[in-house]
């Protein structure tokens, strides 16, 4: 998931003047290239408002597609060209994501797709400065709770299993809601500081765990990866 709101546009690295917004894009941009054309992709970009990227003309409901290189191609160029906008609705992208990741499976269910045994991993990335301010009254505890019950939601659908991934841009809080939802659903926070940072390696840790792995079989990726990988990435607005 991708964090396009405006405090997105404040500088990461003093040294080179890199924004969080352009870390991002390089990391994202990485993340797809890497893909091969087992996996399944989608990208979310969210502010005030939530929509897929690289899917010109696509109407609801959404859905996972291969990687195919045509589709990175439209995902890359999309992700190059976004910018900054609006304020931050954490709820909105969340909702988004797992309403796809839903219709996605339900879709395999439905078809009866032998592929579907090699999608029991789901890998969910989400980028962002860890600053969100709607709805208005949403608290820390609001986002927490509703993301919780979501992947709890999706993995009662099945033998699934969601593996969270939180960058924090900027932001080293221990306290800050990234962390803390990535603590309630045994996921994976990172927080990416200073100038030693690299866009290319800053997923590693999710690369370290699943980059074996797809190349012999299939997950799923929220900017997401599985054996028979599926991914989703996502965009936040402040």
């Amino acid at each position: 998931m991708m964090d396009t709101s405006r405090s997105m546009n404040t500088t990461m690295n003093k040294l080179t003047g890199q924004t969080k917004l352009s870390f991002m894009k390089e990391a994202v941009t990485s993340t797809v290239t890497s893909l091969s054309e087992r996996a399944s992709v989608s990208v979310i970009r969210f502010g005030e408002e939530a929509f897929p990227i690289g899917r010109s003309g696509a109407s609801p409901p959404y859905l996972w597609q291969s990687a195919t290189k045509t589709h990175k191609d439209a995902i890359i160029n999309d992700v190059k060209s976004t910018q900054v906008r609006g304020r931050s609705n954490w709820i909105q992208g969340f909702n988004l994501v797992f309403r796809l990741i839903k219709n996605s499976l339900q879709q395999i269910k439905a078809q009866n797709n032998t592929d579907s045994c090699d999608l029991e991993n789901i890998a969910l990335l989400f980028f962002s400065d860890g600053i969100y301010n709607l709805p208005g009254d949403a608290t820390d505890d609001d986002i927490v709770k509703a993301v919780s019950y979501q992947v709890e939601e999706i993995e009662s659908m099945g033998d699934y299993h969601i593996h969270p991934f939180f960058y924090s841009l900027g932001n080293n809080d221990v306290d800050q809601v990234s962390k803390q939802i990535s603590c309630a659903v045994d996921g994976y926070w990172e927080p990416v500081i200073g100038t030693t940072a690299s866009p290319t390696n800053v997923t590693a840790g999710y690369q370290a765990l699943f980059a074996t792995p797809v190349s012999n079989t299939g997950l799923c990726v929220v900017c997401l990866i599985s054996t028979n990988i599926h991914i989703l990435l996502s965009t936040v607005g402040n």
